[in-house]
């Protein structure tokens, strides 16, 4: 992992999100990712830029496989917190779309009241 990241992310990693990073120093490269688990005790991680996944559980090396009845926790809390994040996603894209609606009725109204020219970012003299 290492070997295509030298500074793993800053960033707070919340479960089920996914974190962009640069993986070579360079602003703007999101060729890096990071997600944590539901269960807080694992990630994967991934360089696309090398072609490079990787999967870390935290896991004494004695410790039993998790029962059924864990497992199935594990699933209900993944799900509880995939559905919360679609509902953020779209909740997200339904304000976006209302500013968008919002910016051209503004853009629009502009063009039929002053004309082209005043509706221009950078009007030129």
């Amino acid at each position: 992992m290492r070997k295509c990241c030298d500074d793993l992310p800053e960033k707070d990693m919340a479960p089920c999100k996914l974190v962009r990073f640069t993986t070579h120093g360079k602003p703007g490269d999101t060729a890096g990712w990071c997600k944590l688990f539901a269960d807080c005790v694992g990630f994967s991680f991934s360089c696309n830029r090398e072609d490079t996944y990787f999967v870390w559980q935290q896991r004494d090396s004695n410790a039993l496989p998790p029962s059924k009845q864990e497992r199935q926790a594990v699933r209900v809390k993944s799900e509880q917190v995939r559905q919360q994040g679609a509902a953020e996603l779209a909740a997200q894209h339904a304000n976006t779309a209302t500013v968008a609606a919002l910016s051209l009725d503004s853009w629009l109204f502009c063009l039929l009241e002053f004309g082209l020219g005043s509706c221009e970012r950078n009007p030129t003299p």
